[in-house]
């Protein structure tokens, strides 16, 4: 079986069924990739290190799999993450899926999101449609934001709740905004003896988007503050009381 079958087959596993599992059970140096908030290029890093041999890299776990999967294989593990504004993750997630996930990826279409770009051009459109008064509109923005990866995977996916996430404390490792990449990564790779001078040699923009965003709407990124109402309640916890 090619390698690339593997993959798909072990996508539905759950985590401790894995091979990546395995790894999480060895070492307890995790760092979960949220989409869209620059985890990418945390991926990147390790892969260039490992192929320079270097031991003691931490783990990184994907998209797929969440806080709770993480400590029901290692409860010792200290789970490190970046975070970013849920509008933020929103547009982004919507632009980067409108592009098949390039420059870093390239992921085609699903002929759901074939059907979503379609109807909604823009991040824009999609959140302004979201408390539409027309029936046909709303039920179209209602589809694209569960038929999206990255849409629909919010911080509610990975962390569960407010109390889960008290409940958790203490496997909280390093966490920081997009912007603060590099204290992550400091803190994730000091026990590999991978120093800040070693990290600035690595470029922190493989992943970045080909061109600034356009601005939302005043009617878009209201109707976001109250769509992703629990998304901004995990991610002001987290702020407050992780992020130093």
């Amino acid at each position: 079986m090619s390698k690339n079958k593997n993959k798909k087959k072990n996508k539905n596993l759950p985590l401790r069924r894995t091979e990546l599992g395995q790894k999480v059970r060895r070492n307890g140096n995790i760092f979960l990739h949220i989409g869209k908030t620059g985890g990418t290029s945390v991926g990147m890093v390790i892969k260039e290190l490992k192929s320079q041999g270097c031991k003691n890299l931490p783990v990184k776990v994907g998209h797929s799999f969440t806080l709770q999967d993480i400590l029901g294989v290692n409860p010792a593990a200290k789970v490190s993450f970046l975070l970013r504004d849920p509008a933020d993750r929103f547009v982004s997630g919507f632009n980067s899926r409108l592009r098949s996930g390039r420059p870093a990826h390239e992921h085609v279409w699903s002929a759901a999101e074939a059907a979503i770009y379609a109807f909604f051009p823009t991040a824009n459109d999609l959140a302004e449609a979201l408390y539409s008064s027309d029936e046909r509109r709303l039920s179209a923005a209602h589809f694209a934001m569960s038929h999206n990866g990255h849409l629909r995977r919010g911080y509610q996916f990975y962390f569960g709740s407010v109390e889960a996430l008290k409940q958790a404390e203490a496997s909280i490792g390093t966490v920081a905004q997009t912007h603060q990449l590099d204290k992550v990564m400091e803190a994730i790779f000091a026990p590999a003896g991978v120093t800040p001078a070693d990290l600035g040699a690595f470029s922190r923009h493989a992943h970045a988007a080909p061109r600034p965003p356009a601005k939302l709407s005043d009617e878009a990124a209201a109707n976001l503050r109250r769509y992703l109402a629990a998304e901004y309640e995990l991610y002001e916890f987290i702020l407050a009381n992780h992020v130093k």
